[in-house]
């Protein structure tokens, strides 16, 4: 597991030392530098001693001009990016105009094969598919570059039993009918997640208890769709796992979005390392409220804040009551322009 990042002019990053926890939240504004910490993640992996099963060329091919990618701001000849793992190592890559120089052993495999000795490193992107009625079969492929992979993996592992630690319902340890359970939870509708092989393919479809019957995913609200994704990805995840989401709150109802944040923090509390990017203050309060009932360590989750492009992450913690803390442990607010983006136009009303 990690429990550091240091980047150095990497885009807007001028200079940023993050802590890293079993949930890391990233959040703040729009085109602020949330992303280039993900990123900044990839490269290392992708540059690391292990040898990656499959290619992240296609998910970081934005990156390979070092022109592009340094920090102008900072006139930066160099980019530096640092990892610290829980045993102290440190893993660096150093990346020039004329090429990257890596000294990592990180031993993330990207969608590594079934090999449980194997450390994956998982990752659902903003611009994942949401709904689908057919997908393709992959033999291989777990999740792929834009999750397009997620149901054809669920069907080919939907009978096998979780860990006990990762059964949080009643009634069967597959991980089938976990998903269906956290679905139903998390919706408020009594959902499964069906799939089936046709041929080369996988169709997806949703049992709805309440009509008795299997609905095509179009019929439903996009974000069932999107959710399902999340529930597998981090449930397929194996312990000391890595697993980053950007906007797993995407087209969801409010009350949903809190639910989802049960889900992340159970994640988080089993072994497996969460990095997520977020907007939703939904999402956030309900992890809070995890921690004031003790439902997971208040050490175990960090939040790296960030205002705007030109100002550096500011870190957020909890206290063992869910009250937000600074580095030095005082209970403050929120940063403005989160929580409140709305407060000044209601007090303008009354």
């Amino acid at each position: 597991m990690l429990k550091q990042l240091k980047i150095k002019n990497l885009k807007s990053i001028g200079d940023a030392d993050l802590r890293l926890a079993p949930l890391t939240i990233l959040t703040g504004a729009n085109s602020s530098g949330k992303s280039t910490v993900i990123q900044a993640l990839m490269l290392l992996i992708k540059n690391s001693g292990s040898v990656n099963r499959f290619s992240m060329d296609e998910l970081l091919r934005f990156l390979d001009n070092f022109s592009a990618i340094r920090n102008k701001k900072e006139n930066a000849r160099t980019i530096n990016i640092t990892a610290v793992d829980t045993a102290d190592i440190e893993h660096n890559i150093e990346i020039k105009n004329d090429g990257v120089v890596a000294k990592t052993t990180l031993p993330y495999q990207f969608e590594s094969t079934y090999d449980a000795a194997d450390v994956d490193f998982l990752y659902l992107n903003a611009n994942r598919l949401g709904a689908e009625e057919l997908v393709a079969v992959s033999q291989n492929r777990k999740v792929g570059d834009f999750g397009q992979y997620l149901f054809s993996h669920f069907d080919k592992i939907k009978g096998n039993p979780l860990p006990d630690n990762l059964v949080k319902f009643d009634g069967s340890k597959t991980l089938g009918f976990q998903i269906s359970q956290w679905l139903t939870k998390i919706t408020d509708s009594d959902l499964e997640l069906k799939t089936e092989a046709v041929g080369d393919y996988i169709n997806v479809s949703f049992r709805v208890k309440d009509l008795n019957s299997e609905v095509s995913p179009f019929n439903l609200g996009s974000g069932i769709s999107y959710i399902a994704k999340v529930l597998i990805i981090c449930l397929m995840a194996k312990k000391g796992d890595l697993v980053v989401i950007e906007n797993p709150e995407v087209q969801l109802h409010p009350k949903s979005q809190a639910l989802l944040g049960t889900f992340l923090a159970f994640i988080a509390n089993n072994n497996i390392q969460l990095i997520v990017e977020t907007h939703s203050e939904h999402l956030i309060n309900k992890i809070a409220y995890e921690v004031y009932e003790d439902h997971i360590s208040n050490n175990d989750i960090v939040i790296h804040y960030k205002k705007n492009v030109d100002q550096n992450f500011e870190t957020i913690l909890f206290d063992e009551n869910g009250e937000f803390n600074n580095i030095n442990g005082e209970i403050i607010s929120f940063p403005s322009g989160f929580f409140d983006a709305t407060l000044a136009d209601l007090m303008k009303m009354r």
